[in-house]
């Protein structure tokens, strides 16, 4: 596996704008601030491991999808270290794996592992059950939209029955989200709504919106909402309650 990974090895600087536009521009701010929160007052472990030259190596501990690389760099990079990675971003983790090195100060080492850690733990597991959402939705056919949940976006509107979606639509809204119902309920509904506004939009009358199902919806019962009548299926449990990929950073032994 060594052999294998080794020739996939990228230092940060080659490859730090693949993700980074990506991102707002206060993200490095964010880092920042983490570190502030995370970062000892008076650095005890420091103080105890010094500043030799070290070599720490990232371990992937658990099954998963690597994500939050830039984030992970940018740890290192405010407190003076240098990442080499072994994976790209997006490439699966099997446990146990080497997944990185980082070169720096012991105590430099050790200041910015725990949020690195944090931060790189949490990102994979969101990008973890997304690609197991994705793989769902190839298995069953769908061909729609499924995102995070979000609370209010410019034309939209949140409805609770069918009648509510009809006013709503009429009103102009670009997107109709049917909230808490069930699997069966939603469908009945998205078709009769497709079926009622669809056919007008071919004929070139009506306005064109997509249609959202949301609410109680997660990786176990998502496939039941499957269908050709909705555009978009959003689901808070993309983000919430995601168990973190496991990884570990430990400093190499020299030989």
């Amino acid at each position: 596996m060594s052999g294998t990974t080794a020739t996939i090895a990228t230092d940060t600087t080659a490859t730090a704008t693949s993700f980074d536009v990506l991102l707002p521009p206060c993200w490095r701010q964010l880092v920042t601030d983490w570190l502030r929160e995370d970062a000892p007052s008076f650095d005890y472990g420091g103080f105890v491991v010094g500043t030799v030259p070290q070599v720490a190596v990232l371990y992937g501990k658990s099954r998963g999808v690597l994500a939050g690389r830039p984030f992970f760099d940018e740890v290192f990079r405010q407190v003076d270290c240098r990442v080499e990675w072994l994976l790209e971003e997006g490439a699966a983790v099997e446990p146990v794996c080497e997944v990185a090195r980082v070169y720096g100060p012991a105590c430099k080492l050790l200041l910015g592992e725990r949020t690195a850690l944090n931060i790189l733990a949490r990102c994979s597991g969101v990008a973890s059950r997304a690609r197991r959402l994705v793989q769902l939705k190839k298995e069953h056919g769908y061909e729609g939209i499924i995102a995070g949940t979000r609370k209010c976006t410019p034309g939209f509107r949140l409805v609770e029955n069918e009648e509510e979606a009809e006013e709503a639509i009429q009103a102009g809204a670009d997107i109709i989200m049917l909230d808490n119902f069930t699997a069966a309920e939603f469908k009945l509904a998205a078709k009769r709504l497709h079926d009622r506004h669809h056919t007008a939009q071919r004929a070139g009358e009506g306005r064109r919106f997509l249609i959202e199902a949301s609410g109680g919806i997660t990786e176990d019962n998502i496939a039941a909402y499957f269908s050709p009548d909705v555009d978009i299926i959003s689901l808070g449990a993309m983000t919430q309650g995601v168990p973190h990929v496991d990884f570990s950073l430990k400093i190499q032994r020299k030989q």
